[in-house]
């Protein structure tokens, strides 16, 4: 996953090199630009690039470096350097791994430390930089790494990567050496396979320009919806395989068959101006069920609880979005009105993308970019209940939520300040409450002076199973 704050990161980075630094209106300009882009996305314009988790560099997400502006002299190499040891140690485990200004502290990764983790370990890649000087511009990267972090914090070095380009994790199967991922260099945006031991990349046929990881299907294959064609892709890791409608913020099943989100009804012309529809998208065959969500309400899927999709409803105001409640769909009954989602102690506000459990329960937050909240939890639509999450830090909110196995993985940001600092990342235990830092914020004595942080985690995924 990416973030918002590592957007605009990537946004002065590109600009920087494109001699056009951003001044600090400028950079309050494009933050506020995101948002208001994405109340629009969710309202049901089609925009071509997505807010959330689009792993692109800041040349896809502006449209700069596609332009002919200016690039670095230096190309990077195609292969990173592992930094784990080349014979065991017993020793290798404690050893503290280099360091750079920004970098959360890590240790060498002793070998098979990869081959044993189990789902719930995560990948994340770091690239610290920061905002100084007037005009404001994004330095140079520290340093850009990619470590493993355990369920209890403990932080691996796994490699050294570029400086000079992208890499973001996407998905990683928990012992695995091998990774998928984006990378962009000079705005021309790929998906790979990452070799987590050599740092070779394998770049995927027909996975180019504004895509986003959706999910994975029942059988293995990978769903990436496309902001350059507006199509959703089946890609079976060496091919795209079909095609699917049009279908955005979607949301897979847990069997990975259907395919919730937005985009135009069967027959309608993206092009005049429909707002679109809630859709459930079956991937094997392609079929469209429309959701007949009320005409009055933006109303858009955030989770499945078995075969009921979640919706979240809301009518724009001059003073921004108002909530007006939620929604429950029965795909096992087609054409049946949705019945309200009637939930005790109701989040405040649209809901964010969520995450279903083994149970039927579903982990939430608030959507960020519409409702500055900072509440998150876990919906339980049998019960018609919601439960809080632990409160993040004073003056941070939850940017994106995740689960697997009884624990939540919650980024917090402080997005409703129009700060673009980075963003940390915390294990939640979903039983006893119980959180873990995972990726903390950076050292701000390692600055120079009048400045501050913009970037340090730029992705992360859990390993599953």
């Amino acid at each position: 996953m990416t973030d918002v704050h590592d957007l605009l990161a990537r946004t002065h980075d590109a600009l920087a090199r494109a001699e056009a630094p951003l001044d600090a209106t400028r950079h309050d300009d494009v933050l506020s630009g995101i948002r208001r882009r994405r109340r629009r996305r969710h309202a049901g314009e089609v925009l071509g690039v997505g807010a959330v988790v689009v792993a692109l560099g800041a040349g896809g997400w502006l449209g700069l470096e596609r332009d002919g502006a200016p690039q670095p002299a230096q190309r990077p190499t195609t292969t990173a350097t592992p930094t784990g040891a080349a014979t065991p140690d017993p020793d290798a485990g404690r050893a503290p791994a280099l360091d750079a200004p920004g970098l959360a502290p890590a240790l060498v990764m002793p070998p098979g430390t990869l081959e044993a983790a189990t789902p719930g370990w995560v990948l994340t890649t770091q690239r610290p930089s920061y905002f100084s000087g007037d005009p404001v511009a994004a330095s140079a990267p520290s340093a850009h790494v990619l470590d493993l972090v355990s369920p209890a914090g403990e932080r691996y070095r796994v490699l050294d990567l570029p400086n000079d380009r992208w890499v973001s994790v996407v998905r990683w199967e928990a012992g695995s050496t091998q990774a998928l991922v984006t990378t962009s260099e000079k705005g021309d945006n790929r998906v790979a396979t990452l070799d987590l031991l050599t740092g070779g990349m394998t770049l995927l046929d027909g996975l180019t320009g504004g895509i986003e990881h959706v999910g994975r299907t029942g059988d293995g294959l990978d769903l990436w919806s496309s902001y350059d064609d507006d199509d959703v892709l089946v890609h079976d890791g060496q091919r795209v395989v079909r095609r699917l409608p049009a279908v955005r913020d979607g949301v897979l099943d847990r069997s990975g068959a259907l395919l919730a989100g937005t985009g135009p009804a069967p027959g309608a012309d993206a092009g005049d101006g429909d707002p679109g529809s809630p859709l459930v998208v079956d991937v094997a065959t392609g079929g469209v069920t429309v959701v007949p969500a009320p005409a009055d309400d933006t109303c858009v899927p955030f989770g499945w609880s078995g075969t009921e999709v979640l919706l979240t409803c809301w009518e724009i105001t001059p003073e921004g979005p108002r909530s007006t409640g939620s929604l429950r769909y029965d795909t096992a009954t087609p054409g049946v009105a949705p019945r309200t989602l009637a939930v005790e102690g109701d989040i405040e506000g649209p809901l964010g993308r969520g995450v279903e459990l083994a149970d039927g329960r579903v982990v939430v937050g608030g959507d960020p970019f519409l409702e500055c909240t900072a509440a998150w939890g876990v919906v339980d639509p049998a019960a018609g209940t919601f439960t809080r999450g632990p409160e993040p830090p004073a003056g941070r909110i939850p940017l994106s939520v995740d689960a697997i196995d009884g624990a939540a993985y919650v980024t917090t940001g402080t997005q409703c300040t129009g700060d673009g600092g980075p963003v940390d990342l915390h294990r939640v235990d979903l039983a006893t409450g119980a959180t873990v830092l995972l990726s903390g914020l950076p050292d701000t004595t390692d600055l120079p002076p009048d400045a501050s942080w913009i970037s340090t985690m730029t992705s992360w995924t859990v390993g599953t199973s």
